[in-house]
């Protein structure tokens, strides 16, 4: 198991929202990309982050809150009409868990993992009022062994 504990601080976003089953949060993904892409929003510098609101063990399925999300500047500003908002993610405390996957339908076995199975072993509690966060640093189509790379973040007290 790969661990590692980071203290984020507080970073600003462009999202796009989505309402229900976290494996559908890929439409705001393509809805990002079409909207930031001709803005050149996804620079190497920029970091593209899944952020998961909601416990979906606590909140109905249609009422989970996730958002699509790439850090930018303070000259970047919401554009409403194409869905996309911009908002400040809080900082803190999180374990990151280090995840290599071949295919996106593997996420939510991922998740389930690093939960139910990863975080217990760490002997610290869930830091409750910030969100769950996957941090993108590939995607299979780009990576040479066609793998994504992806930090699982959970909050940690």
């Amino acid at each position: 198991m790969s661990v590692d504990i980071q203290t984020f601080p507080e970073v600003r976003v462009a999202s796009v929202r989505n309402i229900g089953c976290y494996s559908t949060i890929g439409g705001s993904f393509e809805k990002l990309g079409i909207w930031g892409g001709p803005k050149g929003i996804f620079t190497a510098q920029a970091l593209t982050l899944g952020v998961y609101w909601d416990d979906p063990r606590e909140v109905p399925i249609e009422q989970l809150r996730a958002d699509a999300c790439v850090t930018v500047g303070e000259d970047v500003e919401p554009d409403p009409e194409a869905g996309v908002e911009i908002q400040t993610l809080p900082g803190g405390e999180y374990a990151m868990f280090l995840r290599y996957l071949y295919d996106m339908s593997e996420f939510p076995i991922l998740w389930e993992a690093v939960i139910m199975t990863d975080f217990p072993k760490i002997g610290r509690q869930f830091g409750s009022g910030r969100p769950c966060l996957e941090m993108y640093y590939s995607c299979c189509d780009s990576h040479p062994l066609k793998k994504t790379v992806v930090d699982i973040c959970v909050p940690i007290v």
